[in-house]
């Protein structure tokens, strides 16, 4: 393209253009100008032909990134494949007897070995499920500690007649609620005097409710009525779209003295505990003392309590 531009101007500077002599301004000022004309269409063609290459460069990088691509994909499928093809080697093989747990090695092949921790991997059909290594404990005879029953679903069916049960939770409470609002809405619906145990867990660092609380009632016959005032109750003392819900107790958790046993040594009973997040007792419709602990309860493990009381 440079040579062509160039031909072109010089052809029509000998066919056409008058042809510059060395005497004269005139004639130096076009000498100059028909100079500059030449530069700058070479300037030009120069220019065209490193935009064509830059243009052919990038493409060229294009198609080589795309390409690299495609050849890691199938790579990596093909390596999938093997890792399929020696497995199935190694399940079929008759030198491993069944059940055997298979791991595969750093050389990808697939050996029976076990893991830290006595855990097996890569089970192939008829392998048992996998066990774990039993504890130091239970190897030199130690006894494990017991755990705690749980009951694994909550019992809301209403009492009956007959039921002998006297404990139940009361679910659902707005959180902004503290223990004497509790204690108030039981009065105003018309249980005063009926209810002998009440215990409303508090978070101590929100120092807010945690939506339920437990009860015990004087004698059976008053958990009826109180179901089927509260069970879907929604005439709170403060805005809320909460309706509540009440549940049975656990049966570790019936009567009063079941309560007690239960909170006595509890961190809850800890002096450090404001009295407002404690549980209450009560004799005749009046707040007694609760029992002693048989032992030091422990401080709560809430730094934001300690160092609220140490304040």
């Amino acid at each position: 393209a440079l040579d062509v531009d160039i031909a072109t101007f010089e052809s029509d500077d000998e066919d056409g253009m008058p042809q510059p002599t060395a005497t004269g301004g005139d004639c130096c000022g076009n000498q100059r100008s028909w100079q500059d004309l030449r530069e700058l269409l070479c300037e030009n063609a120069r220019l065209a032909l490193e935009n064509q290459l830059l243009r052919e460069s990038a493409q060229l990088a294009q198609e080589s990134s795309c390409l690299h691509t495609k050849q890691r994909s199938a790579e990596g499928a093909k390596s999938v494949g093997e890792g399929n093809t020696q497995m199935q080697k190694a399940r079929t093989n008759p030198a491993v007897p069944p059940g055997t747990w298979l791991v595969q090695g750093r050389c990808g092949e697939f050996v029976s070995a076990p893991m830290a921790g006595g855990y097996f991997v890569h089970p192939f059909p008829g392998a048992a499920a996998p066990t774990r290594a039993e504890p130091e404990s239970k190897k030199s005879g130690k006894s494990a500690k017991p755990k705690r029953e749980r009951t694994s679903s909550i019992d809301c069916t209403p009492p009956v007649d007959g039921d002998e049960r006297t404990s139940v939770m009361l679910r659902n409470l707005p959180n902004n609620y503290n223990r004497q609002m509790i204690l108030e809405m039981l009065d105003r619906e018309g249980y005063a005097g009926k209810y002998d145990f009440l215990y409303l867990p508090i978070d101590f660092r929100t120092q807010a409710c945690l939506g339920y609380a437990f009860l015990n009632f004087v004698e059976p016959a008053v958990v009826c009525s109180f179901w089927s005032t509260f069970d879907g109750f929604s005439r709170w003392a403060i805005p809320s779209k909460k309706l509540c819900k009440v549940t049975w107790c656990g049966p570790n958790e019936q009567g009063r003295e079941a309560h007690i046993d239960r909170y006595r040594n509890s961190s809850v009973m800890h002096s450090a505990v404001p009295e407002d997040y404690k549980p209450l007792i009560f004799e005749g419709g009046e707040v007694v003392l609760f029992p002693e602990p048989s032992k030091v309860p422990k401080a709560p493990r809430s730094r934001c309590l300690l160092a609220a009381v140490a304040a």
